[in-house]
């Protein structure tokens, strides 16, 4: 098949990074597989014939493509839109193929103006989300019957196997994402990691991000635009991950974690239902409640037998979840049943 991905911009993104790894899997099956985004940019021409983007391999079969208008690409069998900004767009384009809506949050919420994004949820395209609770919103809000394709984590490349600091070293790395949106709480995940350091000096406060590269935040160590193997070993090396966002929808480096062995003290966010369970494979706090958050971090700070167990747990766990190869075999035949449909 043909198959046009496209994405709202190249950034080392979750939601694009996702998209990104369904187009390099589909391509290794033989799909004539196009990455697009929009540029208006003079040299989109020059940097189409390079090919390359960290989340790629050399050798990847994903091309690539900068075009000023969507609207521009070739014709495909499969047209598959990354967010809703996006997907409206991909409204105007006129094509023989089928067009498909990947919907990884409820975009409403923050990354645009509700009204807009509610009439493009209700555009006649074939869509897939990517947690429950996104589907029990378009089935009871739009009255739309979705195909859930969650993300997955590759647990050959995020393996405490990787883990090469000292044996005689007792400091408790604290990892934590650093990001600008205020719904991702970084400012108070900070707040609560100094504040514990008070009590235990052994504990060490690690960010890491891909927005911004000199941060005023203060940390132990800050990891910019890491990928691929340094960032396995970024994971391997941490003892807890902190994740203080309210609102994310299956995040995927919350399974980075699971899968490095380090344990998580995490909010009781819109998702947490399709990857944890509270108190076996993760210590959950109470939806935005920053004192509870920073409790079941001290758990894990001041009892190591608890934070091996939740982390153990949860190395289990997240190895018999779904694969990136399982979930690109339900895209895959998704796109083809829907193309012989059509």
């Amino acid at each position: 098949m043909k198959i046009n991905i496209l994405v709202p911009h190249l950034k080392l993104a979750g939601g694009v990074s996702v998209s990104m790894t369904f187009a390099d899997e589909l391509s290794k099956r033989g799909h004539d597989v196009i990455v697009a985004v929009e540029s208006g940019s003079p040299t989109r021409y020059i940097r189409n014939l390079f090919n390359s983007h960290p989340l790629l391999s050399k050798t990847s079969r994903v091309r690539i493509t900068r075009v000023k208008n969507f609207s521009d690409l070739r014709d495909a069998d499969v047209f598959f839109a990354d967010s809703w900004k996006v997907a409206q767009k991909l409204q105007a384009i006129s094509t023989h193929g089928v067009k498909f809506q990947y919907i990884q949050h409820d975009e409403r919420m923050y990354h645009g103006d509700p009204a807009i994004v509610d009439k493009v949820y209700r555009l006649p395209f074939k869509k897939f989300v990517n947690g429950t609770w996104l589907y029990e919103i378009f089935k009871n809000e739009f009255n739309q019957e979705t195909e859930v394709l969650f993300n997955a984590v590759d647990c050959d490349l995020f393996n405490p196997r990787k883990r090469d600091r000292r044996p005689d070293d007792t400091t408790i790395r604290v990892l934590m994402l650093h990001h600008d949106y205020k719904w991702k709480r970084t400012k108070e995940g900070v707040a609560i990691v100094r504040n514990l350091q008070k009590k235990y000096p052994n504990v060490r406060l690690i960010l890491y991000g891909t927005r911004i590269k000199n941060i005023n935040e203060s940390c132990d160590e800050y990891h910019y635009d890491v990928v691929g193997e340094k960032l396995a070993r970024l994971f391997a090396n941490s003892d807890i991950y902190l994740g203080c966002s309210i609102d994310d929808s299956r995040p995927i480096a919350h399974r980075w974690a699971m899968a490095a062995c380090a344990a998580l003290a995490i909010y009781d966010n819109v998702s947490v239902g399709d990857y944890v369970h509270d108190r076996e494979t993760a210590l959950i706090a109470k939806k935005g409640d920053a004192e509870d958050l920073s409790n079941k971090l001290e758990e894990l700070i001041a009892y190591p037998n608890l934070r091996r167990k939740i982390a153990n747990n949860a190395l289990i766990h997240v190895r018999n979840l779904p694969t990136w190869q399982e979930l690109t075999d339900k895209l895959e035949n998704v796109f083809r049943e829907s193309v012989r449909n059509k």
